[in-house]
């Protein structure tokens, strides 16, 4: 988890060869304790068995028998590692170079590897060298890319990632299938984070820093959001990855909701995502959520607002069977943008789909 200090070990470990700790915090890199409970996840053809906590093993055998199933070849290559072991490859790398710039954009320093965490794993395939750059020029990879989220892996070191390690194909890191929890008061301040960061995300291209500012300062104060939490007519919920909000649901219904054009309707007033965590179906995950919600109140439609410069939303929300049955402003800052507002009916049709 990301910290503002370095940890005491770390620090002992790095002064004894005289390194600048500094590093840590300016790449923001999360530190790891070392796992417990952990299982034996997969044993290698040498007899080497490798170790993980238990939910990463069965999501490991259950994707390695995925690829299998399509004649793709997964081999562990490396998973729980301690710190200690973790120290002993870092000093191995300091010893054999004068370059320790460069060890630390390879390796990470014990106490911040993931491995710690028994949750990542390095993957090989038949007819690759281990922990090589070939790795992402296989069908392996290609595999990966496009399935691992499935199984609840992600790509934790891609090109130009920001914690400024290399480029790492092999590194997968299980975070796990996503949590939907409801929001309460306590998340307040959570919340304004996320909401500030994942509006930014999506709308910073478009709009000055000043009216960013203005909007944040009306939508995102706590007594705003108190206010939205605590009235009865409004839902928020967070979706969760490995105990990490990653994005996040606002639904209203009878005077909560922003345009009372629709009667017996649930509003969709915001669905955001994080940035680093999208094109991983969240928002569709959440927008089911919202079906849920408004299936369970017996109401007979369910509508939103989205920017009529957004094609991918509108596109995503047509597909679902929305259409577009009006239009209103959206004020950000002192700039105005126009907004779709479309609706779904519902059916016993989108009952089934769900």
């Amino acid at each position: 988890m990301k910290t503002n200090f370095v940890l005491p070990q770390t620090l002992d470990f790095l002064a004894n060869f005289g390194i600048d700790s500094s590093f840590i915090l300016k790449r923001e890199l999360p530190s790891f304790e070392n796992a417990i409970n952990l299982v034996v996840a997969d044993v290698s053809q040498s007899g080497r068995e490798h170790e993980l906590v238990l939910e990463a093993a069965n999501a490991w055998q259950a994707m390695k028998k995925a690829a299998h199933a399509e004649s793709i070849s997964l081999i562990i290559v490396s998973a729980f590692r301690s710190f200690s072991r973790q120290a002993e490859i870092v000093t191995h790398s300091i010893e054999n170079t004068d370059d320790i710039e460069s060890i630390f954009k390879l390796s990470a320093p014990p106490g911040y590897s993931e491995h710690h965490s028994g949750k990542a794993i390095d993957i090989g395939t038949m007819g690759c060298k281990p922990l090589s750059q070939e790795f992402a020029q296989t069908t392996a990879y290609d595999w990966l890319m496009e399935n691992a989220k499935e199984f609840g892996f992600r790509l934790t070191y891609p090109v130009n990632n920001k914690y400024g390690f290399q480029f790492e194909p092999w590194h997968w890191f299980y975070i796990g299938k996503p949590v939907i929890r409801k929001i309460t008061i306590s998340d307040v301040n959570h919340l304004q984070a996320l909401g500030i960061q994942t509006f930014t995300e999506t709308f910073s291209d478009s709009n000055s820093k000043d009216d960013l500012e203005n909007y944040f300062s009306e939508k995102f104060n706590l007594t705003q959001l108190t206010r939205e939490l605590t009235n009865p007519n409004s839902a928020f919920y967070f979706v969760e990855l490995d105990g990490q909000s990653v994005g996040y649901l606002k639904t209203n219904t009878k005077s909560a909701q922003t345009d009372n054009t629709l009667m017996d309707a649930l509003e969709i007033e915001r669905i955001y995502i994080l940035k680093e965590f999208q094109g991983r179906k969240l928002g569709k995950l959440l927008f089911h959520k919202a079906l849920e919600i408004t299936q369970q109140a017996n109401l007979k439609r369910i509508w939103l607002g989205v920017w009529e410069h957004n094609v991918q939303a509108i596109g995503f929300y047509q597909r679902q069977g929305f259409t577009k049955f009006a239009e209103h402003p959206f004020v950000v800052g002192d700039k105005v943008d126009n907004d779709w507002l479309m609706k779904l009916e519902l059916t016993d049709k989108v009952s089934g789909r769900m």
